[in-house]
């Protein structure tokens, strides 16, 4: 969150939003791998008093005619002093009134208040994170442990799916190999003993056991030939 405007904030969006769009070629990568560079920033001021928007999207697009010439450098301002706030006490379900919401009032409410006005789950977690950062040193620090420890566990287990499926694949690899070397004895015995030769689609479709009791059968016939 933007508390001041410098004069150069301008500058400085659009200086972080390319540098963090060419720092993803890196070498032998290609220009089809980018992603979209995105930077949002919840100003605590007003940087373009000229428009009463709240909210405001920076895209590469030409002025006349409207082209967009790409989506994959972005900057969003929300400038929250232009937001007013709503006078009722019913949730507010519009997303951008939302976070205009949160950022104003976070700070002001209990939690219970919070989310009876943003019900959605990511607030009832943005509260949580917020209720965290005002207890005191011991008990921020057993929560930021325990968030650790469950990173820590989703890190192990997708390493393990991540090792299961590398197995997977290298023993598919295996059998493929397999399978391909005796559909190739069979393709060749066939050849020499003047068969039909069997497509390479028809014998993917059997089993091993069907393949190794053909190719015994071949090498049986060219033995009884000799």
């Amino acid at each position: 969150m933007q508390t001041s405007l410098p004069g150069e904030l301008r500058k400085r969006l659009i200086y972080h939003a390319a540098l963090q769009y060419v720092e993803q070629l890196r070498e032998g990568r290609r220009y089809l791998g980018l992603m979209p560079s995105i930077g949002i920033s919840v100003l605590d001021g007003v940087l373009f008093p000229e428009v009463p928007d709240v909210h405001l999207d920076f895209r590469l697009r030409s002025q006349k005619p409207a082209l967009t010439l790409s989506d994959a450098l972005q900057i969003h301002l929300l400038e929250l002093p232009k937001y007013a706030l709503p006078s009722d006490s019913e949730p507010i379900t519009e997303p951008l009134e939302q976070w205009s919401y949160f950022f104003l009032r976070s700070q002001h409410l209990t939690t219970e208040e919070l989310t009876s006005r943003l019900p959605d789950p990511v607030f009832i977690e943005a509260a949580k994170v917020l209720e965290m950062i005002s207890r005191s040193p011991d008990d921020r620090a057993l929560y930021e442990a325990r968030l650790k420890l469950q990173r820590d566990e989703q890190s192990r287990l997708e390493a393990a799916e991540a090792r299961g499926e590398a197995r997977g694949e290298a023993r598919g690899r295996a059998e493929g190999r397999a399978q391909g070397e005796l559909i190739g004895k069979i393709q060749l015995l066939q050849g020499i003993l003047n068969e039909p030769e069997q497509s390479s689609d028809v014998l993917t479709t059997l089993s091993g056991e069907e393949l190794n009791a053909l190719l015994a059968a071949l090498q049986k016939r060219l033995r009884s030939r000799g």
